[in-house]
């Protein structure tokens, strides 16, 4: 970037916008999946409004009660599989008050909302998927519970646009990483 200075040119970091770059994401995720997933048969949803289960409500509730948006919502074709997604432009560990990496409780009390509301329906999901983009360096873990998978994904962007699709996309159709992407290190977002 010019510097107004005689012969010397020097270039400065914009600053980030976080909420921008996290729709940015969202959309290349959904829409990446879209192409791919529905001409096998995959239900793909985008900003899919999710409804709490109220039995019984105070008057004023709904005036403050949040709404729930997943981020994708996909079904595979012979509706086994239903799976939340919730994409991130954040790090996936954090270091906690006594200086252990740890997934951030936030997301994971956010996807658990998601979840919890949805096992009424159904097609209620049986995986939640919390994604993150990284460069260089992978994380791919899962925990089963009882009626759900819940899984902490990353793709790293520094990849070629063609291995980026391929992983994104067997990722959803396998619930499986391809091995070439179990590597582990700084896990820094994009």
């Amino acid at each position: 970037m010019p510097t107004g200075v005689s012969g010397g040119m020097r270039l400065t970091e914009e600053p980030r916008n976080e909420v921008l770059l996290r729709k940015v994401f969202e959309y290349f995720v959904w829409r990446l999946l879209e192409r791919h997933l529905t001409p096998t048969g995959w239900k793909v949803e985008h900003a899919k409004s999710l409804e709490w289960q109220i039995l019984s409500e105070s008057p004023n509730l709904r005036r403050y009660l949040p709404g729930m948006e997943a981020d994708i919502r996909l079904r595979s074709p012979d509706g086994a599989r239903v799976i939340i997604v919730d994409t991130k432009f954040k790090n996936v560990i954090t270091t906690n008050k006594w200086g252990m990496q740890r997934f951030t409780s936030a997301n994971l009390y956010q996807i658990f909302s998601y979840v919890l509301s949805q096992r009424h329906r159904a097609d209620a999901p049986n995986e939640a998927v919390l994604l993150y983009p990284v460069v260089g360096q992978l994380l791919s873990e899962f925990a089963e519970m009882p009626g759900i998978t819940l899984r902490f994904e990353t793709v790293d962007l520094r990849k070629s646009w063609r291995e980026v699709e391929a992983d994104l996309v067997h990722l959803f159709q396998t619930g499986t990483l391809p091995l070439a992407m179990t590597a582990v290190g700084d896990l820094s977002p994009a």
